[in-house]
């Protein structure tokens, strides 16, 4: 891999190089295209086995846009590879699908929803760097419902902004994960989990420099599940934010914290 410096400095594609920035470095990432045809990969017996992990791939990477459209509310705390991230920390979960053949393991986060609690939204600030007390999570499952209380808040004691930028507030989303299986050319969960929407619960902004009172929040789902092969994710992040006005606040991308809290 080379980096390239300098007036020629460029991004994009040119005569089988690609050429790209990664998050935190202004320096250029230089790196061949090279590798098999599509044709050769869809077609060929020499690429069985890249054709399973494909699949695969392409059931844990959906399931992880299920996850990460979950708490699309909280899109300015995370960060740009949370799918990659997501995709990666659900590997273990398809391992245990035991019964499936190879290439077309189900991806059933209902078999162990703990793997995914814990996971940071935004890797340079976690979670508990920032709010360094503990925050009550409840999920209800048959209700549809969570519970979230944030206890009282003081800077520089329990609550230590990632940046300085002068106001935050409080994001919370539960949503549903339904268990993936694959069908035909495609994983899709069982029964029709289209058109779902995650319940969503944002305080007002609040000033940093000022002692908070505890918060308590309520989030429920609109809609019943058409059964039971589903996981609820319920996510929570701090979101910074700057004054554009007297009265307009406005929230500052990856500059706060967030984190899957429960599953359920």
């Amino acid at each position: 891999m080379a980096r390239l410096t300098g007036p020629l400095a460029f991004t994009g594609k040119l005569d089988g190089i690609s050429a790209f920035k990664r998050k935190g470095s202004n320096r250029v990432i230089l790196r061949p295209r090279y590798g098999p045809s599509k044709k050769d990969v869809d077609t060929k017996p020499s690429y069985d086995n890249t054709r399973r992990v494909n699949k695969e791939f392409g059931g844990r990477s959906t399931a992880a846009k299920w996850i990460r459209d979950g708490y699309h509310a909280l899109k300015l705390i995370a960060d740009s590879d949370n799918l990659s991230n997501l995709n990666a920390l659900l590997l273990p979960i398809q391992q245990l699908d035991t019964e499936t053949e190879y290439g077309k393991r189900s991806v059933i986060l209902s078999l162990n929803r703990g793997l995914l609690e814990g996971f940071n939204l935004n890797k340079w600030h976690p979670f508990e760097s920032v709010i360094q007390n503990p925050v009550g999570c409840t999920v209800l499952r048959e209700e549809l419902k969570a519970l979230v209380n944030v206890p009282a808040l003081i800077k520089g004691v329990n609550f230590i902004p990632p940046t300085v930028h002068p106001f935050f507030r409080v994001v919370a989303a539960l949503s549903i994960v339904p268990d993936l299986y694959y069908h035909q050319v495609r994983y899709r969960p069982i029964g029709s989990y289209e058109g779902f929407r995650p319940g969503v619960v944002k305080t007002a902004w609040m000033a940093v420099h000022t002692q908070t009172e505890a918060i308590n929040l309520e989030l429920t789902l609109p809609a019943i599940p058409p059964n039971d092969h589903f996981s609820l994710v319920l996510t929570m992040g701090i979101e910074m934010g700057t004054a554009k006005s007297l009265s307009l606040i406005e929230g500052i991308k990856y500059a706060g914290c967030g984190k899957i809290m429960a599953v359920r």
